[in-house]
């Protein structure tokens, strides 16, 4: 059992946030892919391939996606009516992908609450030094 990863964001977010999430956690190879839709994207293109990065990484046991910000372009394009076992989430962040890496095997809406939870978690508001 292994939750499928895809991020969805604005042009280079997505593809940094796994390379360093790589970086950190080297060797690691989940179900995962991204999409990045660039500022003049055609809607229907970029739909059409967001299906088609769908149809690669769902194996069976869903697919997580993790937008960027909800609301903006990237994260409308993954609305769209599909057959898919699918749970959207939007902040994406470094420390909520390493969580996914993590707890991939989890069932997708539990993935979907950790996830959450460790990108809540980690916005902090730290003391400053003397």
């Amino acid at each position: 059992m292994s939750v499928a990863l895809l991020l969805v964001s604005h042009p280079g977010i997505a593809s940094s946030v796994i390379e360093n999430a790589n970086h950190i956690w080297p060797g690691k190879q989940p179900e995962l892919d991204y999409l990045e839709v660039p500022f003049d994207a055609d809607t229907q293109a970029m739909q059409t391939a967001f299906q088609e990065k769908l149809h690669k990484l769902d194996q069976g046991d869903g697919v997580l996606i993790i937008c960027d910000i909800a609301g903006a372009s990237p994260c409308n394009i993954t609305a769209a009516k599909n057959s898919h076992q699918l749970v959207r989430i939007c902040g994406l962040s470094l420390p909520m992908l390493l969580k996914a890496y993590n707890y991939q095997d989890q069932p997708i809406d539990e993935l979907a609450c950790l996830v959450i939870e460790a990108g809540n978690k980690s916005i902090l508001q730290l003391e400053q030094q003397e």
